[in-house]
């Protein structure tokens, strides 16, 4: 057991040492030469920045509150029975401790981008600190005592302890962070070439992607665990070990080809004026499925798998291809669009593949009667009540991964349907209306499944990634203007690519 224990230590720090060294020399090798033109930073971006960060600020502390006083079934607590002090009681869960720190973290930071954005003078970011703690701290006490009158709640000191102390780290994090991230966020809104704007997309695409693989972040060096990891076969070295011809094991090996497609297209558009060869992007997309699998290694709740690194190679190739062959294309072009519209109907042919396993469907009214009724529950109150903070944060991302790349497909259509602006609205409505029909169509099969559940939480963040995707790829995607006949992305990837060979 110890040699295992140490031959799989060596392995993890061998690879380890491997990724470090091919990293720097593919970094230096072919993002040295990118020099993207300037853009001066006017008011105007800047105020969309603090727009959206006041935006999401308001969003994350109304969904605390929500999330907290859910599912809104008041009773008249008998606080005679016990003096104030003994109204809150202190409860040590590791999980509820670790959801409640993570509440007030990304409310904090967005507040603090809304309130000093851009500002370096100490005390201005000593007043905008204050400020937030206040408002986190008043959004805390609202939360914990408001449960006192909420059924199937529980006010408690440790919550509130743990909320104002992931606000204090929200704040940290901004004094770290908050230049970084704000000027990544006005880079969106000023740049002028859709490159650069699809790179940006790729990139909040490889954060989700991240988190998505490690979490829940929970963590470990000894090396006693991970031999047990590797003996029990939650670390596969031999690829496709355990395949078996079951449905759900197919489904698994086209999702993991699928979440790789857009890490090909971030290899191959990122920090480069040029697009790059298929041999830099297979060992860009190689390194970093090893370095998520090497990762997975160290965490607890994690399997690592060999295989996933063979697949996660088809998917970064599919994405290679899939940007060269649109750096062909033209905006205005009905036959661009209509490939596009292809890729939008075959995409919406593969969610159901996931989305409806185990396909036994059900024709017992009463079961679909009773899932109907359950459709209509509060949004988030199963979601919330029923999974911890990993399972709400899977989920979120699985219906993100699921419906923004369709927005950003059906983008396309719409961008290239016509040159004349009113018929590009038109496009764009029955794109968002589109998207509605079908993640209500999607969702209410689910009734007559068994083992899967209809819910409109689900419908709603679907509606609402298709609709972000949407938005984004229309933002990314410039269109012609018909008075000064500017480039479009298209065009710039082409010339790019001619020049990449």
């Amino acid at each position: 057991m110890i040699r295992i224990e140490w031959a799989v230590l060596a392995l993890s720090a061998g690879v380890v040492a491997g990724l470090v060294l091919g990293a720097f020399a593919l970094v230096r090798s072919s993002v040295e030469s990118y020099d993207p033109s300037p853009v001066p930073a006017t008011d105007r971006h800047w105020r969309v920045v603090r727009r959206a960060f006041l935006v999401a600020a308001v969003a994350f502390l109304l969904f605390s509150i929500y999330g907290s006083l859910i599912p809104f079934r008041l009773q008249v607590p008998d606080l005679g029975e016990r003096p104030p002090d003994r109204w809150l009681v202190w409860s040590f869960s590791r999980t509820d401790m670790a959801a409640n720190f993570l509440l007030m973290v990304p409310g904090a930071y967005c507040l603090m981008g809304a309130t000093c954005l851009r500002s370096r003078k100490w005390w201005v970011l000593g007043l905008a600190s204050l400020a937030t703690l206040l408002v986190c701290g008043l959004v805390t006490w609202i939360n914990e005592f408001g449960q006192l009158w909420i059924a199937r709640r529980v006010a408690s000191w440790t919550d509130i302890v743990m909320q104002h102390l992931g606000a204090i780290t929200g704040v940290a994090a901004w004094w770290i962070s908050g230049a970084l991230v704000s000027h990544w966020v006005w880079e969106f809104a000023s740049q002028r070439r859709s490159a650069s704007r699809w790179s940006w997309i790729l990139e909040l695409y490889m954060v989700g992607f991240v988190f998505y693989h490690l979490l829940p972040l929970d963590l470990t060096i000894s090396v006693g665990e991970i031999g047990n990891k590797f003996v029990t076969g939650r670390i596969n070295i031999i690829p496709f070990r355990d395949l078996s011809h079951r449905t759900a094991d197919w489904v698994e090996l086209l999702r993991d080809v699928a979440i790789y497609v857009p890490v090909g297209a971030f290899v191959t558009l990122w920090r480069t004026a040029r697009l790059r060869s298929f041999s830099q992007s297979l060992c860009f997309g190689f390194l970093i499925a090893v370095a998520v699998e090497a990762g997975q290694v160290v965490v607890r709740s994690r399997f690592a798998d060999s295989g996933d690194v063979l697949l996660g190679m088809l998917g970064v190739a599919l994405g290679h291809f899939l940007v060269r062959r649109l750096a062909r294309g033209k905006i205005a072009d009905s036959t661009a669009a209509y490939r596009w519209g292809l890729a939008s109907i075959a995409w919406m042919l593969v969610l159901p593949v996931v989305f409806w396993y185990p396909y036994e469907l059900t024709q017992d009214s009463g079961s679909i009667r009773g899932a109907f009724e359950q459709f209509w529950s509060r949004p988030f109150e199963r979601l919330i009540m029923g999974n911890s903070t990993l399972g709400i944060t899977v989920i979120i991302l699985r219906d993100l991964v699921a419906f923004v790349p369709l927005g950003l497909l059906l983008s396309q259509v719409a961008a290239r349907v016509a040159k004349r602006s009113s018929v590009r609205r038109a496009a764009t409505l029955a794109a968002g209306a589109t998207i509605v029909a079908y993640a209500t169509a999607l969702e209410l099969v689910q009734l007559v499944i068994v083992g899967r559940t209809a819910d409109i939480t689900d419908w709603g963040l679907f509606v609402v990634s298709g609709w972000m995707g949407l938005t984004l790829g229309l933002k990314a995607t410039r269109q012609p203007s018909d008075a000064a006949g500017e480039e479009s992305w298209s065009a710039e990837s082409s010339d790019s690519s001619v020049h990449a060979r």
